[in-house]
């Protein structure tokens, strides 16, 4: 079996703003927070947990060459702390099992040493930046937005000039319109 393989992504389906959004060096200090995280709460449990598995297919007649290991990190910054997913799967050709472990960790603690406080306010401020950004982007998408939508109002506003010039003009030769033309007129009203 190789190595234990790492996927990192934003969590799916929870709130916050995903890993997969920030730039490659915040997403190294929010991994580096994680990995911190995981070595303190997971690490035995992951451990057996993936022994277990392993143990499960190679009764099954799999061999160590057909089982892969995959680590899946789901990682969300919620306000001032990082929601943690971490999924385990071992896989072979045909199936598969995993193990997911969960938890949220502080950004910024008065328990945390002076260095980890630092990686945590470096990521606040990324965070911070990021979430400026984005407010602006939204911004500027809902003003081309209202601003298409000003357009698409001009364009009604000109047709219905146009339907209420052509309905004041025939109501101006209505008096001269035989009969059958007063029906054609009416149809289409």
């Amino acid at each position: 079996m190789s190595e234990m393989a790492e996927r990192w992504e934003g969590a799916i389906g929870y709130q916050g703003i995903g890993i997969d959004r920030f730039d490659g060096e915040t997403q190294e200090l929010l991994k580096q927070v994680v990995k911190e995280y995981e070595e303190q709460h997971f690490k035995e449990k992951i451990a057996k947990a993936v022994e277990r598995m392993k143990r499960h297919f190679l009764e099954r007649g799999y061999s160590e060459e057909e089982i892969e290991v995959v680590k899946n990190y789901g990682v969300n910054v919620v306000y001032d702390f990082v929601s943690v997913h971490i999924t385990v799967y071992v896989k072979t050709p045909h199936t598969y099992d995993y193990e997911t472990y969960c938890g949220d960790v502080s950004l910024v603690s008065k328990h945390f040493r002076k260095e980890r406080n630092e990686i945590g306010q470096r990521i606040l401020e990324r965070v911070r930046k990021y979430r400026e950004e984005r407010k602006m982007r939204d911004l500027e998408r809902r003003i081309e937005e209202l601003e298409g939508r000003i357009e698409e109002l001009k364009e009604e506003k000109a047709k219905l000039k146009e339907i209420i010039r052509k309905l004041a003009s025939i109501a101006d030769y209505e008096n001269e319109l035989s009969e059958d033309e007063k029906e054609i007129v009416k149809s289409i009203l």
